[in-house]
C-alpha cells in the first residue's frame, strides 16, 4: 500500500459557541449520499441514483460532473494527484476520470460489475492497483484500467463482499488490510494471500465497514461498533460498542487535526483512546455515509438527506472566551466546580509577547496522583487570548487528578478532586 503517513499523537481543534451543521444542498438532484472527497478546497459527492457532483464554493452550490458516465448508482469516489482525477466505483462498473466529463471503464474482464472499492493497491508492481468486488473479491493490476488478476487466496464466503482496502509501509511495518462482510483480513505478501485477523470479533463485528492504518495499529468501524488492534488481531480492543459505525478517518494529521468516528452517531478524538460525541444538531436523513475535510470545513453526507457542512473549528470541546481583553499574563485558573463529578471546566489565559505575535504551542494534560497521563486535552497552537474547556472524568475512579498548562516557557499545574 502506498505509504499513509498518519503520526499517531495527540490532536486538537477549537469549537464556536452554540455551532451547528448547515444542510448545503443547492444543486443536488439526489440526496442519498454513498461517498465524499476533498481535493483541497473542491469537493466531490457521490449519490445513489444522482451520480457525481462537485463544489467550488465550500458546498453553496453543487454541479453534476457525469459527463458520460454511464451509471449514476455511485458506491464510492476517491481522489488524488488532481483537483480532476477520480476513481469511480459503481453498481455496473469501475470507471476513472481525469476531467470530469470523459468516463473510461477500467473493470473489463472481471466477473462481476458490481465494484465497492477501485483505487490504489500495495504498490508492488502487478498489485499496483486494487478492485474490491461485492462478492467475488479482491483484483490487482499494474495499470489502472487492468487486465485484472483474482487475489482472493485466503477469502471465502462473505469475506468476499470488499467494503475498503488499505494498508501501511515503512522501513519496519508493511502490510494491506482489508474490511470485509467477514471480518478483517491483511496481507504480508503484497495482496497475493491473506490471513483472516478478525480473532474474537463477533456478530455484527464481522461487518467491517471501513478501516485505517497507523503502523501496526489497525482500527476498524463496523456494524456494531469501533475496534482496534495492535498486534494484528491477537486482541482486540473495545472502544465504541453497541452501534453501527460506517467511517473512520482523520481531519489531517499533526497538531490541529482530529481523529472522528461517524455512523449511527458521530465522535471524535485527539489521541484515539477518549472518544467524545460531536455535536449533529442541523443533521437528518438517517446515519452519516461519507464524510469529506477542506481546509476551513468537515462535511458529511447522509442516507438520505444530503449534505451537511460546520466550520473545523466548531468540532471538538474548547471555546474562546470573548471579552475584548487580551490578559497581560499567562494564567492557569483553578478548575470549577472542585470537587466535581463527573465534569469540570479548566480556564486559561495565553498571554500576548514580542515572542507569540504568531500563537503559542498549548498542551493542557491530566494526571493521576502518580503522574501518569490520563488525557490530553490540548495540543494547538493559541493565540493570545483566554480559553475555557469541559474536563469529562467519566470512566475514571474517584481521586485527586493534577492538570498542568504548558505555554512556550510557561507551566503551571492545579489539583482537582473527583468525587463519585
Amino acid at each position: 500500500m502506498k505509504k499513509i503517513l498518519l503520526i499517531l499523537i495527540s490532536l486538537f481543534v477549537f469549537t464556536g459557541i452554540n455551532a451547528q451543521w448547515t444542510q448545503v444542498n443547492t444543486g443536488l438532484s439526489n440526496l442519498q449520499v454513498t461517498s465524499m472527497f476533498a481535493y483541497l478546497d473542491t469537493i466531490m459527492i457521490g449519490t445513489n441514483g444522482g451520480g457525481i457532483f462537485k463544489s467550488l464554493d465550500n458546498g453553496n452550490s453543487w454541479s453534476s460532473i457525469n459527463g458520460d458516465l454511464p451509471n449514476t448508482n455511485i458506491k464510492d469516489i476517491r481522489g488524488g494527484g488532481g483537483s480532476k482525477v477520480i476513481w469511480v466505483s459503481t453498481s455496473d462498473g469501475a470507471y476513472f476520470t481525469t476531467d470530469h466529463s470523459s468516463y473510461t471503464q477500467a473493470s473489463a474482464g472481471l466477473p462481476t460489475t458490481d465494484i465497492n472499492y477501485y483505487w490504489i493497491g500495495s504498490g508492488d508492481g502487478d498489485t499496483d492497483w486494487a478492485i474490491g468486488t461485492n462478492g467475488n473479491g479482491v483484483f490487482t493490476s499494474d495499470d489502472l484500467y487492468g487486465p485484472w488478476a483474482e487475489r482472493n487466496t485466503g477469502l471465502s464466503g462473505d469475506a468476499l463482499i470488499i467494503n475498503d482496502i488499505t494498508g501501511y509501509n515503512d522501513d519496519d511495518v508493511d502490510y494491506a488490510a482489508i474490511a470485509t462482510n467477514n471480518g478483517v483480513f491483511y496481507s504480508t505478501d503484497s495482496m497475493r494471500t491473506w490471513v483472516d485477523i478478525s480473532g474474537s470479533l463477533t456478530g455484527g463485528q464481522l461487518k467491517v465497514n471501513r478501516l485505517m492504518v497507523i503502523s501496526f495499529f489497525i482500527l476498524a468501524a463496523t456494524d456494531d461498533g469501533y475496534y482496534a488492534t495492535t498486534n494484528y488481531g491477537e486482541t482486540w480492543i473495545d472502544g465504541i460498542t453497541g452501534e453501527q459505525m460506517n467511517l473512520i478517518g482523520v481531519s489531517y494529521p499533526g497538531p490541529g487535526g482530529f481523529y472522528y468516528l461517524m455512523g449511527e452517531n458521530a465522535y471524535y478524538s485527539l489521541d484515539l483512546s477518549t472518544w467524545s460525541p460531536i455535536d449533529l444538531t442541523g443533521v437528518s436523513g438517517g446515519y452519516i455515509t461519507a464524510t469529506a475535510v477542506s481546509s476551513n470545513y468537515l462535511y458529511i453526507g447522509t442516507e438520505t438527506g444530503g449534505a451537511f457542512r460546520r466550520e473545523l473549528d466548531q468540532i471538538t470541546d474548547v471555546k474562546e472566551i470573548v471579552d475584548n481583553t487580551l490578559p497581560e499574563n499567562f494564567i492557569l485558573k483553578q478548575n470549577y466546580p472542585n470537587p466535581f463529578n463527573p465534569s469540570t471546566k479548566i480556564e486559561f489565559s495565553i498571554a500576548p509577547n514580542k515572542h507569540n505575535k504568531k500563537g503559542v504551542q498549548t498542551l493542557l494534560v491530566v494526571y493521576d496522583i502518580l503522574g501518569k497521563k490520563i488525557k490530553t486535552l490540548i495540543n494547538k497552537n493559541l493565540q493570545p487570548g483566554n480559553y475555557s474547556i469541559d474536563f469529562d472524568a467519566a470512566g475514571l475512579t474517584s481521586g485527586v487528578y493534577f492538570y498542568t498548562l504548558y505555554a512556550g516557557d510557561f507551566s503551571q499545574s492545579n489539583k482537582m478532586i473527583l468525587t463519585k
